[in-house]
C-alpha cells in the first residue's frame, strides 16, 4: 500500500473500495483524513463525484458544490426546488460513489432534499438506491449556521419558514436529524492516529477539550499562553469569536500602516448571487498588510488560505512576499460559475466574479477558519465562547502549542459540546 495507515483507516478504505456500503469518516485532532481520502481517489476503480458544501471550497479544487450538482435552489422560504434533467438523471445513475466533504456544516433539510432527488433520478424508493455515500467531516466542530435573515425573523416569529422548519425538525440542525436518515445505512469510522505533530501533550489536551473536559489542569495549561495585545507575534493571525472583533482588528492594523489604502471592488457579470461570492465584494488593503489567499493558483504559485505580506501595489497588480522571502506578482482572478456543457461540450458560463484572490487577514473568525491550520495563532475569546466546540476549533488551528497565544483567559464554561452530537456518535 506504500503508506502505513492505521487499522481504522484500512477499514475505511476497504469499505469505500470493496463495498457499496455508505460510510461516515470522522477523526480526532491531527488525524490523517486528507491523505486517506486522496489515496482512495487516486487508486479507486469506482466512478465517483466529489462534492463540497460551499462554493468557495469547491472553487479551490475545481469540484462542484452540492447545490450546483443536484440543481438545488432555495425557493419560497426554505423549501427546495430542483429541476431534474435527463442529463442529470443519467449522470447520477452512472456514479458509484458520492463523496461529500465538510458535511457537518449542512442542515438536515438539505439532505432530505438530496434524498428526494436521488429517488427521483433512480426511480427507486430506497435510500440512495445502490449508490455509496461517503460523508467526510468532524462533527466535533461548530454546528450548522442558518441564514442570517432566517435568524432575524426567528426573533419576531414572523417568518412562516421558521414555523415550518420548527414543526418538521424541532429546530434541530445537524445532518443526522434528517427524516430519511437511518444509522443502519452507514458504517462509522473514526481515525485516531496522529500524524505530523510532535507535541503529543498539545494533541492530548486538544482531544480532552474536544471531548468536553474542562478540568483546572486543562484550563491552566492553555492559560499559560496568555499575552497582552501588544505582544501578538507579527505573523500571527487573530482568531475571534465574532465578525465584529475580526473586522475591528483588521481595520486597526490597516490604520497603523502609513501607506495609502487601496479599495478594490469586484467586477461582477450577470448578477452573480451574493451567497456564492468566492471573495469579498470590496477588499481594502495596503502595502505591508497581511493577506490570505482565497483560491489555489492554477500553477500553484500560491495556495488557498496561506498567509503572505503585500510588498508593493501597482495599478493592476500587487507583489507579495511569502514568509520564506519568496516574491511573486498577483493580478485579479476571474471566478466563473458554469452550468452543464452545451451540445459541443463547452461549459455554459452563468456568472463571473473578478477580484484579487486574497483578503486582508490580520484576523478571522473561528467559524470561517474551520478545517485550516496556521503557523502562528492568537485567539480572542472576548465575552467567552457561545457555541459548542468554539474553543476546540480555535485552539486546534495552531500547528504547535509554542506559537499559540491567548488574549483573554480561558474559563471552564467556555469548553462545552453539543449533546446531540455526542449521543449520536455513541
Amino acid at each position: 500500500m506504500g503508506l502505513k495507515f492505521e487499522p481504522e483507516a484500512i477499514r475505511a478504505l476497504k469499505i469505500m473500495e470493496q463495498t457499496f456500503k455508505s460510510v461516515f469518516v470522522t477523526w480526532k485532532a491531527w488525524a490523517w483524513k486528507s491523505t486517506l481520502i486522496n489515496y482512495w481517489k487516486e487508486n479507486t476503480k469506482k466512478k465517483y463525484i466529489f462534492l463540497w458544501t460551499t462554493g468557495v471550497s469547491a472553487e479551490m479544487i475545481w469540484w462542484m458544490t452540492i447545490h450546483r450538482f443536484f440543481n438545488l435552489k432555495p425557493w419560497k422560504n426554505w423549501s427546495w426546488f430542483c429541476a431534474m434533467t435527463n442529463d442529470l438523471r443519467d449522470y447520477i445513475k452512472s456514479i458509484d460513489s458520492f463523496v461529500i466533504d465538510e458535511w457537518s456544516m449542512e442542515r438536515a433539510d438539505l439532505f432530505d432534499m438530496i434524498d428526494k432527488v436521488m429517488r427521483q433520478a433512480t426511480w427507486k424508493d430506497e435510500f440512495f438506491w445502490w449508490k455509496q455515500l461517503i460523508l467526510v467531516w468532524d462533527l466535533y466542530q461548530l454546528p450548522p449556521v442558518p441564514e442570517q435573515k432566517f435568524l432575524d425573523r426567528e426573533k419576531t416569529k414572523e417568518n412562516p419558514a421558521f414555523e415550518k422548519y420548527n414543526e418538521k425538525y424541532d429546530w434541530k440542525l445537524f445532518f443526522f436529524h434528517w427524516k430519511s436518515f437511518n444509522i443502519k445505512n452507514f458504517e462509522i469510522v473514526q481515525l485516531k492516529k496522529v500524524y505530523r505533530q510532535d507535541d503529543q501533550t498539545f494533541v492530548n489536551m486538544l482531544n480532552l477539550v474536544r471531548d468536553w473536559y474542562n478540568t483546572p489542569e486543562i484550563i491552566d495549561y492553555f492559560n499559560s499562553k496568555l499575552i497582552k495585545k501588544e505582544e501578538i507575534h507579527p505573523k500571527s493571525i487573530l482568531i475571534s469569536t465574532t465578525n465584529q472583533i475580526a473586522y475591528n482588528y483588521n481595520r486597526e492594523k490597516l490604520d497603523e500602516l502609513p501607506w495609502k489604502t487601496i479599495n478594490s471592488k469586484a467586477f461582477i457579470s450577470w448578477e452573480y448571487p451574493q451567497e456564492m461570492y468566492p471573495n469579498d465584494l470590496w477588499i481594502n488593503f495596503k502595502e505591508s498588510a497581511r493577506i490570505m489567499f482565497t483560491v489555489n493558483h492554477k500553477d500553484w504559485y500560491y495556495v488557498n488560505w496561506t498567509l503572505w505580506t503585500i510588498k508593493k501595489v501597482y495599478d493592476n497588480s500587487v507583489t507579495i512576499l511569502k514568509d520564506d522571502w519568496e516574491i511573486i506578482e498577483v493580478w485579479r482572478n476571474k471566478w466563473m460559475n458554469t452550468d452543464w456543457n452545451d451540445w459541443f461540450w463547452n461549459p455554459i458560463i452563468l456568472w463571473t466574479f473578478t477580484q484579487y484572490p486574497f483578503k486582508t487577514a490580520f484576523a478571522i473568525t473561528i467559524h470561517k477558519c474551520q478545517g485550516k491550520s496556521f503557523d502562528h495563532v492568537a485567539v480572542n475569546l472576548w465575552w467567552g465562547a457561545f457555541s459548542a466546540w468554539q474553543v476546540y476549533v480555535a485552539f486546534s488551528r495552531a500547528r504547535s502549542f509554542e506559537w499559540l497565544q491567548l488574549l483573554t483567559k480561558l474559563k471552564s464554561k467556555d469548553i462545552f459540546a453539543d449533546k446531540d452530537v455526542k449521543n449520536f456518535l455513541k
